[in-house]
């Protein structure tokens, strides 16, 4: 289910920037694809073309999910994530596993596509925003 939300997010993402393709995205991406894949400690056993759509699909639906969760707004009515409560809370623990791990690099890129440039704060003030809730379950 959550694979058919990042294809959607991506979708509604091109839609809501008036364009009907993803190739520009893919390019920036593209570009990033070696830095990015030297931030793995592991190696990749993906195609350079598997892990340009990983990073994209991975990047936008992260991006647009940490939005979302932020501004109810943005949200579609029928957004099944935001739907059952229980959803977000998953997403949550799963990308802060390592192995689940993006470069920072690639959300930048993102983000900076979508909104302004070189705007690494309002990224990491998303991410902080959105995992907030998780944070606050652990005790120090």
């Amino acid at each position: 289910m959550v694979e058919e939300q990042k294809l959607r997010y991506l979708q509604l993402l091109l839609k809501s920037k008036n364009e009907n393709s993803a190739d520009k995205y893919v390019t920036a991406i593209r570009l990033l694809e070696q830095e990015a894949c030297r931030c793995y400690a592991e190696p990749i056993s993906l195609t350079v073309y598997e892990m340009i759509e990983m990073m994209l699909l991975e990047g936008c639906f992260i991006i647009e999910l940490m939005q979302k969760f932020e501004m109810e707004f943005l949200r579609d009515k029928n957004d099944s994530i935001f739907e059952m409560n229980w959803m977000v809370n998953s997403l949550q623990g799963d990308l802060m596993l390592l192995e689940r791990q993006l470069p920072f690099l690639v959300l930048c890129k993102v983000l900076a596509m979508l909104e302004v440039s070189n705007q690494h704060n309002r990224l990491i003030c998303l991410a902080l925003r959105f995992f907030s809730l998780a944070f606050s379950k652990f005790k120090l």
